[in-house]
Order: structure tokens, then C-alpha cells, then sequence
């Protein structure tokens, strides 16, 4: 037993201090980035073992940014601008950058309205404050529901000062899991400016 305390005895007691630990750097810009779309955007629609290119894009930026992922299934242009706008608009982070895929989901919508409507989104992104808008298409594919609006979401890229993205060559479907680690490669330029 007298070893015990003899032990216990040895150990110096704790000291007491005021000294602050030096604070965590804050990122003063961090990256928010809104995701606008429709299935080849949405990462809701993802299955959990395959990571969706938004989430391979921003698992490359700093720690500090954050993903608003408005992007919901089968979108429109049409809402886009009355749902996924709106809640960016509602959102407490003002978005720093926004990717908008649209056209896979206008079945016979005339290509001046979706331009039309395209050209409005920006703007509402503009008026938001979104510094950088980019506008991404696929153009090269026949077999691409959406291809017949490359040249309009391209001409509303120029018209508006939106940066146009355009995948074309991208092999596959864009929504096979196989190609969501391509697609980042393609697309994390534009969000990362």
C-alpha cells in the first residue's frame, strides 16, 4: 500500500491555465456552390456506394464549402425557375458559383421558350448575387434527349455572360455511375473557377 502512495505522490498536480488555443483559420471566400437540374445533377438520385459527380466535385474542394443541391428529377426549365430559384432564394448561404444542366426533361418544348426561360434563370441567379453561373450542355449525341438545346443554351451562355460548359465527347449515359467520376473531372474547373 505505501507504494501505491508513493506512486500517486510522483505525479505532479494538473496546472490551471487562461491560455486561449489560437483560433481556427476561417476561409473568408469559401465556396458555395448551387447545383441546379434535373437527374444527371441530382444527387438525391444517386445510390450511397456510387459517388454522383457533384459529390466527387466537391469532396475536391476546400473543406469549407458547402453543396446546395436544388437539383431534383426529371426538372425543366420551367422548375427551375419555380422551385429550385425559390429555394436558393430562401437559403441562408449566398450561392458563390451555380451549375445549371437543363433540356434532358422538355419534351416538345419549342427551343426559343427554353431559351427564353434559360435566359430568365440566369438572370434570377444573377439578381441572387451568383457571381458565376455555368451553363452545361451535351451536344454530341443523337441519342441525348436534350442535344437540340446545346446551340440555344449556348447562345444564352453568350448573351447573359454565363460560362457554357459543353461535354461533348463524354462517352456513355450521364447518369450511368460509370461516367460520375468523368464528369467531375469536366465539370470541377468550372466550379472551383
Amino acid at each position: 500500500m505505501l507504494t501505491l502512495v508513493a506512486a500517486a505522490c510522483s505525479t505532479p498536480p494538473p496546472k490551471a491555465t487562461n491560455a486561449v488555443p489560437a483560433p481556427a483559420e476561417i476561409d473568408q471566400n469559401p465556396v458555395v456552390w448551387a447545383a441546379l437540374g434535373g437527374d444527371e445533377t441530382s444527387t438525391a438520385q444517386s445510390d450511397p456506394a456510387q459517388a454522383s459527380w457533384t459529390r466527387v466535385v466537391l469532396a475536391e474542394l476546400p473543406a469549407s464549402a458547402q453543396l446546395l443541391d436544388v437539383a431534383t428529377a426529371d426538372a425543366t426549365v420551367e422548375d427551375a425557375l419555380d422551385a429550385q430559384l425559390v429555394a436558393l432564394r430562401a437559403s441562408p448561404l449566398p450561392p458563390t458559383v451555380a451549375t445549371v444542366w437543363l433540356g434532358r426533361d422538355e419534351p416538345g418544348t419549342d427551343v426559343g421558350v427554353f431559351a427564353d426561360r434559360l435566359t430568365r434563370l440566369v438572370e434570377g441567379l444573377t439578381a441572387l448575387g451568383v457571381p458565376r453561373v455555368v451553363l452545361v450542355a451535351r451536344s454530341d449525341s443523337p441519342r441525348d434527349r436534350g442535344g437540340q438545346y446545346a446551340a440555344a443554351i449556348e447562345a444564352v451562355a453568350s448573351a447573359t455572360g454565363a460560362t457554357y460548359a459543353d461535354l461533348r465527347g463524354l462517352p456513355g449515359n450521364p447518369r450511368d455511375p460509370a461516367t460520375q467520376q468523368e464528369l467531375a473531372g469536366l465539370l470541377a474547373p468550372y466550379v472551383v473557377g
